[in-house]
């Protein structure tokens, strides 16, 4: 224990002991009355020893009483404090988790984690308020990205506003980028730990759901971790099981057919089969038992996990619901949707240059354009390649560089758009080369064998432009041949050769990848409704019928319960959800069809529960950085209720002694 006015004591106790001391010595003045006898007052003659001047002071119950009295109220003065408060850093910042596994009932009187974490936040600002924090605050919630959501401030209660408003998300926990925020926050304001003293300190409340198997670390801060959840570890492994993982695709050779993939996992132990059950939309279509044949670790609990896949008829479009039964701590994680696009063939459009029209290679990819049987084929020469109307089919362009890349997805021989952040270069020293590897297992180049491909001259790719690197589909030892990237909006595969001066033309591989990339470029790819499917946390777009510059979606959550919001479009036909925390399934009012987006964490729905997280801070290099904080508890609200609650008994034994 210290004292914070330890001077304060010290002036106090030179004013008042002094007049305790007093009262006790001063001369009692009593009026003299002639009495019949003294029998009855010998008891009193001993008042009369006060009168004497200096004589010592004879301890007495009210003596004791009085003086430890004033005693705790200039020890109250003093400001006593103990270690072990809630914090003595000149700033502070709150970290609060709101990952999927937060939203676990498995709390006291069934109150989610994040429920309970909120409860806590306010109440440690509470104690900050009572013991005199004058300090700045900052509130942090993160999912998988961090938000400085209040502060820094030095009113403590707009930082309890604000953890009354934080919401809980369905996303995956990334504490790295929480403890980011705080060293960026930190470094900005040039404070951090100097001269052994750490200014900043930073404090999780959260379940310790483990955020990676590497250990942690947090610069010009300390860091603490106060764990929230349920009490046992068999509460936090035995009551949950999810989906972990969903697709839906169309089979390449009969479109019609939808192929379905489904794994679950369960911390239960006595599961070794759950059983999801399938809608087709909102029609129940089937039972489908998922054998739990795999045990794993997920966030350090034992899991047992397994995978089933399916097929469905349906030509048209659909909304597949797989669905968990049964009710655990868990429920977004219960469900997952899949937006399948209907069947279609894909229009196809084919842009050459006027000269070299009759070349075999030219004639060869038109032919084999044709034999796919499109929507509709149209072709082009690049004089007469009318701007871009909106075609939303397959562009494929035969050694023409555009101006602009058209709004659908395109696929490119020997050119690119000259717009485009990415750029083709022919070598400076043309050779004959081979392909030396490519990805079989990829949508473009499946049951495509490029061994004897052979090449002469293939230009070389400058990508670095691009804020995401591009796809290397196929490479040769000059460099990447055929590359897949995302620009302007949509899908484009360019291929870095002339095709006449290459044998592919004749190769057998070479029509199988122009369907291919007929099927998935053309289709928006093989997807659940346009893309892959969305996670919780990931950005996300949604299709229009037509142009606008915002647009009301509705989201149904797996959870339970909706969500409204405004999405921006800005004159396109794709609205902008931006980064989706909850799961559920989105429907524009003008949409061409619902987004789904999914829990696809394995670790989150473990409920994984830890004690201690391995974090290295500049408060606690030695890594605890549980129990208690190093802050300090003022103790002279209790001293003051102490002093009076002896006043109390000292009342108590004057009126029984004058009864008397």
């Amino acid at each position: 224990m210290t004292l914070l006015a330890p001077m304060a004591l010290l002036a106090g106790a030179a004013l008042t002991v002094p007049v305790l001391i007093t009262l006790y010595l001063l001369k009692l003045r009593r009026r003299p009355l002639t009495v019949s006898s003294t029998i009855f007052w010998q008891d009193q003659g001993r008042d009369l020893e006060v009168n004497v001047p200096l004589r010592m002071i004879r301890p007495t119950w009210m003596l004791l009483l009085h003086a430890l009295v004033l005693g705790l109220l200039l020890l109250a003065l003093g400001r006593p404090a103990i270690h072990g408060g809630p914090t003595a850093a000149e700033r502070l910042f709150v970290l609060i988790d709101r990952s999927l596994s937060m939203n676990a009932t498995d709390g006291e009187n069934g109150l989610s984690r994040f429920e309970l974490a909120q409860r806590e936040a306010r109440d440690y600002i509470a104690s900050l308020e009572r013991n005199g924090y004058s300090g700045r605050i900052a509130l942090i919630a993160f999912g998988s990205s961090a938000e400085l959501v209040a502060g820094p401030t030095r009113d403590p209660a707009e930082i309890r506003r604000g953890i009354e408003l934080l919401e809980p998300t369905d996303q995956p926990g990334d504490l790295s980028a929480a403890l980011r925020l705080v060293e960026s926050l930190t470094q900005r304001s040039g404070e951090g730990e100097t001269d052994g003293r750490v200014g900043a300190e930073a404090v999780l409340f959260g379940d310790g759901q483990p955020f990676g198997a590497t250990p942690l670390s947090l610069a010009g801060a300390a860091f603490r971790f106060r764990p929230v959840g349920p009490a046992s570890e068999q509460a936090a492994t035995g009551l949950n099981a999810g989906i972990v993982a969903s697709a839906a695709v169309r089979d390449y050779r009969d479109p019609s057919t939808i192929r379905v993939f489904v794994r679950a996992q369960s911390t239960r132990p006595g599961d070794t089969r759950l059983p999801v059950s399938v809608f087709v939309d909102g029609d129940r279509s089937r039972l489908v038992a998922v054998e739990l044949t795999e045990e794993t670790s997920e966030g350090g609990r034992i899991a047992r996990s397994g995978a089933a896949a399916f097929t469905l008829e349906r030509p048209e479009g659909a909304v597949i619901d797989l669905r968990l039964t049964g009710r655990d701590a868990l429920r977004a994680d219960d469900k997952a949707s899949l937006v399948v696009a209907p069947a279609r063939r894909t229009a196809i459009r084919l842009v050459r240059p006027t000269e070299r029209a009759d070349s075999d290679a030219a004639w060869l990819l038109e032919e084999t354009l044709i034999a796919l049987e499109p929507s509709s084929f149209e072709l082009f020469t690049e004089e007469s390649f009318p701007p871009d109307g909106g075609f939303a089919g397959l562009t494929v362009f035969d050694r023409v560089a555009p101006a602009e890349w058209p709004a659908g997805p395109s696929l490119s021989f020997g050119a690119i758009a000259r717009s485009s952040a990415t750029t083709l270069t022919p070598p400076e020293w043309p050779q004959t080369v081979s392909v030396a590897g490519w990805r079989r297992r990829d949508a473009l180049l499946r049951d495509a064998s490029l061994g004897e491909l052979t090449i002469g001259g293939p230009a070389v790719f400058d990508a670095t432009a691009l804020e995401r690197a591009p796809e290397v589909l196929a490479y040769a030892a000059t460099g990447p041949l055929i590359v897949r990237f995302e620009e302007s909006g949509a899908t484009r595969a360019v291929v870095a050769f002339d095709l006449a001066r290459s044998n592919w033309p004749l190769e057998l591989s070479f029509p199988i990848f122009v369907a291919n990339s007929a099927d998935t470029l053309g289709s928006g790819g093989v997807q659940t409704g346009g893309s892959a499917a969305i996670a919780a946390g990931d950005p996300a777009e949604i299709p229009l019928r037509g142009e606008a510059d915002s647009v009301q979606v509705r989201g149904v959550l797996h959870g339970g319960g909706t969500v409204e919001l405004r999405a921006p479009a800005r004159g396109s036909s794709r609205a902008e959800l931006g980064v989706v925390p909850r799961a559920g399934l989105y429907t524009a009012e003008d949409g061409a069809r619902p987004v789904a987006v999914n829990t696809a964490n394995a670790a989150e729905s473990a409920l994984a529960v830890s004690p201690d997280l391995p974090v290295i801070s500049a408060g606690d290099i030695s890594g605890d950085t549980t129990g208690a904080d190093d802050g300090e508890t003022e103790l002279w609200r209790w001293c003051v209720l102490a002093a009076v609650l002896l006043l109390g008994i000292e009342w108590w034994l004057f009126a029984l002694r004058s009864r008397a």
